[in-house]
């Protein structure tokens, strides 16, 4: 399922530059957790004097191709289901419409308050008043961090999209990719494990192997993305493979990337969500750059 949310959204991602640095140990780290294929953001939102605490918390998907932060509100004509009630956006004391003065491009305005429309190419649509918010992100240890934010209050969602989960490779490079990795795994293993004639069609996997006798372990090579000053993204093999049973019922290990075409990816390089896994990635928009460095996500709040 999560190879077809990662078809449906891989057309609305842009590239950014890159280069690495070292973990800020200043920056605000908000609780994550993972859902089959996808990351979830701990976050408080709003303003309730009465309660404690005083903002209502969601999980929302970490989705860096998109560049809305939004959530399901109270009144919402086409709405998903979801564990906590829509976000009741008249109650919040910190709530604030922007005006149709302050409306950004792309936006229209409707009942003297800023809406945004977002298409998505897989058909589902999301309709938002933009607003201004406070967020409350839980941080290390006890400490919390709350900005205001600029973000949807959703009235109008037309099926639910989830990000792209696993990462695409151009067209070209990614045969590059594909005939390296099975020649590491040829002169790295023994016969024990035999290339897959024809991949599990419904996972859209291009290379695949299924283990015919022992030993069960395989070697297996880390594959890294090189960017331009001398920045190397290195992903570990748990996040570049996947390993699963093939409809035989025997050991089977995928390489975890998907070709990216003019006609399913847009013919763009992209790095899902899955291999972003164990990495601090920082977005410097003054400089418009993407900084990124390794980190132990598992010994983290």
């Amino acid at each position: 399922m999560y190879i077809e949310m990662s078809t449906a959204r891989v057309k609305s991602f842009r590239r950014s530059h890159m280069t690495s640095l070292s973990p800020n140990e200043g920056l605000i780290r908000p609780k994550l957790s993972k859902q089959d294929f996808s990351y979830l953001v701990q976050v408080g939102i709003g303003t309730f004097m009465d309660e404690f605490p005083t903002s209502k918390t969601y999980y929302l998907y970490l989705d860096t191709g998109s560049q809305l932060t939004w959530t399901q509100c109270e009144g919402c004509i086409h709405c998903f289901e979801q564990v906590d009630p829509p976000f009741p956006a008249s109650q919040s004391a910190t709530y604030l419409p922007l005006s149709c003065k302050y409306c950004p491009p792309d936006t229209i305005c409707q009942d003297g308050k800023c809406v945004i429309s977002i298409d998505y190419s897989d058909g589902s649509k999301v309709s938002a008043i933009l607003a201004m918010e406070d967020f409350t992100f839980a941080s290390q240890g006890e400490s919390s961090h709350k900005i205001d934010v600029i973000f949807g209050c959703g009235f109008d969602m037309q099926k639910f999209d989830e990000g792209t989960a696993t990462s695409w490779i151009v067209t070209g490079a990614f045969d590059v990719v594909k005939d390296a990795v099975i020649t590491f795994i040829k002169d790295h293993n023994n016969d024990n494990w035999r290339k897959m004639r024809t991949p599990p069609p419904d996972m859209h996997y291009k290379l695949c192997y299924q283990r015919y006798k022992l030993p069960k372990t395989i070697n297996l090579p880390k594959i890294t993305f090189h960017f331009e000053n001398n920045a190397d993204f290195e992903i570990d093999t748990q996040e570049s493979f996947y390993h699963g049973k093939s409809s035989k019922g025997k050991d089977m290990v995928c390489m975890q990337f998907l070709e990216s075409t003019f006609d399913g990816g847009d013919g763009v390089t992209y790095l899902g969500g899955v291999q972003q896994a164990n990495k601090r990635i920082v977005y410097d928009l003054e400089n418009s750059l993407l900084h990124f460095g390794p980190a132990d996500c598992s010994n983290e709040n």
